[in-house]
């Protein structure tokens, strides 16, 4: 997708990469299309097929994508070790003398499953492998913080998800981004904050588990893909992209999260606090949304409209979802 933010790699620069990192000639290079953060081109070169992930200047970017490809590799790597992850393997990065912050991994086959007709039966079943996936990713925790990496972690879940919300309300500010529901937003996460110390070690999530980043194969769930916007956290966040607008179902949940406890460390429950966690997640994700037109595209594309539309409408179903939860206390 176009946006002012990705950055074009010539032939020239895209061999001098391979070459550095001993990957071979290249014969033939691809950008891919779709994502709306790093440019992405499918390398093939005599020892193999590649992805290179090219992330944007740091200076375009919102807080939390500064020099967020180490981030991504900490992750891949971390997740690399455990052969029921599913995830590439991470080839090469860059280092400080590149001219390029870049992601070398190794090319996945399949098909998004976005982009798939699914039988019911069949959708049943990747979900419920796809919820032992992301289990996978949870077990593997780490004891070294809370938080984004890049923005350095937190000793607490509830300081790292208050400097998120920070971060991200600053980055708006500094783009005269008008946030929709600003004064209720914080008094609902103050209202729910004390749900935040249930999160006692953090999980690496991948935060971004949209149809685009499952990746099928002869009708079976084969590889997750894209892990740039991996946070150290609540494992809850890893509930919240598969169906974006509507309040989080459970029962129409059941086959992820019966595939998640088969094999998770620490099974969820979705009880009254555990489904809070969840919507604070939400809000975090609905604050992004709702800043990040401004730094991905122009307002003269319809592209920046048609985000701050979504953002608003999934901001409002998180906060009335939120005061239902209180309201049963």
């Amino acid at each position: 997708m176009k946006n002012k933010m990705k950055r074009f790699l010539s032939d020239t620069d895209i061999q001098k990469i391979f070459s550095k990192n001993n990957l071979g000639t290249v014969s033939k290079s691809k950008q891919l299309s779709g994502g709306e953060f790093n440019s992405v081109y499918k390398v093939v070169t005599d020892s193999g097929e590649y992805v290179i992930k090219i992330a944007p200047d740091n200076a375009s970017v919102l807080t939390y994508e500064k020099n967020i490809a180490g981030s991504e590799k900490f992750a891949l790597e971390k997740l690399g070790n455990n052969p029921y992850a599913i995830v590439p393997r991470v080839i090469a990065s860059s280092d400080s003398d590149d001219k390029f912050d870049y992601l070398i991994i190794e090319f996945v086959e399949g098909k998004m499953l976005l982009n798939q007709r699914v039988g019911k039966e069949n959708y049943n079943g990747i979900m419920f492998e796809l919820g032992k996936a992301i289990a996978e990713f949870h077990n593997i925790q780490c004891d070294s913080g809370f938080g984004y990496l890049q923005n350095g972690l937190k000793q607490t879940w509830r300081e790292a998800y208050f400097d998120m919300i920070n971060n991200i309300i600053e980055d708006g500010k500094k783009a005269n981004c008008k946030i929709p529901y600003s004064d209720e937003i914080m008094r609902m996460i103050n209202k729910c904050e004390f749900a935040l110390d249930e999160v006692k070690a953090p999980s690496i999530l991948h935060f971004d588990l949209w149809q685009g980043n499952i990746f099928i194969k002869d009708g079976k769930l084969f590889a997750v893909i894209d892990f740039e916007r991996t946070i150290l956290g609540d494992p809850l966040g890893d509930f919240i992209h598969l169906n974006y607008l509507p309040p989080f179902d459970v029962d129409k949940n059941k086959s992820l999260i019966d595939g998640y406890n088969s094999v998770a460390n620490n099974k969820l429950s979705f009880n009254r606090n555990e489904l809070i966690r969840l919507y604070l997640m939400r809000i975090y994700l609905g604050l992004v949304a709702c800043v990040e037109p401004y730094y991905r595209f122009s307002k003269f594309n319809v592209m920046f409209y048609a985000r701050k539309s979504f953002a608003k409408k999934f901001m409002s179903v998180t906060l009335n979802e939120l005061k239902k939860l209180i309201e049963t206390e």
